[in-house]
C-alpha cells in the first residue's frame, strides 16, 4: 500500500457542493478503504469524513475582495506547502491547475495532476457571460495558458477525465506536445461511485411522470453560460410555441437564473426548481435528461441518468461524445440543433423510436461500469 497526499482548500461547508467535490470524497475515501494512508491538507474546520488511515493537516481559508482567492491562500499557506514538498516518500497529488501552480511555486516535484476541467476554456466562458471587455479577457486568457503551460510542464503526471482534454492540452502548448502524450493518461469516470449507487433504489421506486406531456429535465448550475441551460430553454419555448407536448423541468441556481426565469415567465412549460436536495430523485421521473454544455469534460449528471436508465441527449462538446458516442444521443450545441433534435422525439413518439434511445443509452451505461478506484490508484501510483 502507499501514502499519498492532497491538497484543497475547500471546506466542504460553505463551497458548492459539485461532481468534482464529489468525486474528490471518493477518491480519497477509497484509496483509505483500500489500505493507504492520506495525508489531506485542508482547513480546520472541514467537514470531512474521518477515517483511520486519515492524517489531517491544517491549511487557512481566507477570502478578500480585491486578492484572488488562489493567491492569498497560497501566501497564507507556503508554508504547508513547503511541507508537503518535504514529503519525498509520498506520491503529492494535485486536483486542479489552480493548486497545482501552488505547489509547482512551492517546490514540489514530481506531483500528480488531476484535470477536471478545461482550465481556460471554463474561465474565459466564465467572464465572457459577466461581461468582461475583449480586450481584458485576451490578457487574462494569455495569463491563464502560461498558468497551464508551466503546470503540466512540471507536472510528474496527469490524468484526465477524457482524450479531448488531453488533446485540448497538446494543441494549446504544442512545445510540451510529445512531453504531454508521454506523461498524460486518460481515466474516464465510472457509473457507480458511491453517491449513485446510494440511490440505487430509485430504480426500484421510479413513479414517472404520468400526464400527456414529454418531461426534459435539465440539471446544473447558471453561475455562467457554460452548462448551456440558454440554448435548451429557447428550444422549449419554440416547441411550446408550436404547441408541442413538452415541459422542462430546471434544477439549480445561480446568478442567471432570475434573468433565465423572467425571459420566460410566459412559459407554463417551462419550472424552475431552484437547488433542491435530492436532485437524483426528480432525475429518476423524467423522461429524457437534455446536458447542453458549451464546455464539460466529463459531467457527471450524465452518469446519473444512465445509471437510473433515464435516456440522455448531450452536445458535441468536451468528454460528451466520449460519453454517449452515438449520433442519436448528440447534438451541435445550439438551438436550432437541440430544437431538430427534441422535436424528432416529440413528433415520433413511438415505443420503437424511444426504446431504442433507452438502449442505445443502457450500452453506454455498461460502458463505464467498472472499478473506479482501482483505476485511479494504479493511476496515481505508476
Amino acid at each position: 500500500m502507499g501514502t499519498f497526499v492532497f491538497y484543497t482548500n475547500d471546506d466542504y461547508v460553505n463551497n458548492r457542493v459539485t461532481g468534482g467535490t464529489r468525486r474528490f470524497i471518493e477518491l480519497v475515501t477509497g484509496l483509505m478503504e483500500r489500505g493507504n494512508q492520506v495525508h489531506l491538507f485542508l482547513p480546520d474546520h472541514a467537514d470531512f469524513p474521518s477515517h483511520s488511515n486519515l492524517v489531517r493537516h491544517s491549511i487557512r481559508r481566507k477570502k478578500a475582495r480585491l486578492v484572488p482567492a488562489g493567491l492569498l491562500n497560497f501566501i497564507y499557506n507556503f508554508r504547508q506547502l513547503r511541507q508537503i514538498a518535504r514529503m519525498p516518500d509520498a506520491r503529492v497529488v494535485m486536483v486542479s491547475v489552480p493548486y497545482g501552480i501552488q505547489g509547482v511555486l512551492a517546490g514540489i516535484q514530481g506531483f500528480v495532476l488531476i484535470v477536471w476541467e478545461d482550465f481556460v476554456d471554463y474561465r474565459r466562458i466564465r467572464f465572457k457571460t459577466r461581461g468582461m471587455p475583449g480586450i481584458f479577457l485576451g490578457i487574462l486568457e494569455e495569463i491563464w495558458r502560461f498558468v497551464e503551460w508551466l503546470t503540466v510542464k512540471k507536472a510528474g503526471r496527469i490524468i484526465v477525465q477524457c482524450s479531448h482534454d488531453q488533446h485540448i492540452l497538446m494543441h494549446r502548448h504544442p512545445a510540451l506536445a510529445e512531453k504531454l502524450d508521454h506523461k498524460t493518461v486518460v481515466i474516464h469516470n465510472d457509473v457507480n461511485p458511491a453517491w449513485i449507487s446510494n440511490m440505487s433504489h430509485l430504480k426500484k421506486e421510479k413513479s414517472p411522470l404520468t400526464d400527456d406531456h414529454y418531461h426534459v429535465g435539465f440539471i446544473g448550475n447558471m453561475e455562467d453560460q457554460r452548462k448551456g441551460l440558454h440554448l435548451l430553454l429557447a428550444s422549449v419555448a419554440r416547441l411550446a410555441d408550436e404547441d408541442k407536448p413538452v415541459r422542462l423541468h430546471v434544477i439549480g441556481d445561480g446568478r442567471l437564473r432570475k434573468d433565465y426565469m423572467k425571459k420566460y415567465r410566459g412559459y407554463d412549460q417551462i419550472v424552475f426548481y431552484g437547488t433542491i436536495e435530492y436532485p437524483m430523485k426528480a432525475l429518476s421521473t423524467f423522461d429524457l435528461l437534455v446536458v447542453p454544455s458549451l464546455s464539460d469534460s466529463f459531467p457527471n449528471t450524465i452518469m446519473e441518468a444512465l445509471y437510473l436508465d433515464v435516456p440522455v441527449l448531450g452536445a458535441r462538446r468536451g468528454g460528451i461524445p466520449e460519453m454517449l458516442y452515438y449520433d442519436e444521443l448528440l447534438f451541435e450545441p445550439d438551438s436550432r440543433s437541440l430544437y431538430r433534435k427534441l422535436s424528432a422525439l416529440l413528433d415520433n413518439r413511438k415505443k420503437e423510436r424511444v426504446d431504442h434511445i433507452r438502449k442505445l443509452c443502457h450500452e453506454r451505461q455498461k460502458a463505464f461500469d467498472f472499478d473506479w478506484i482501482e483505476v485511479m490508484q494504479k493511476g496515481l501510483s505508476t
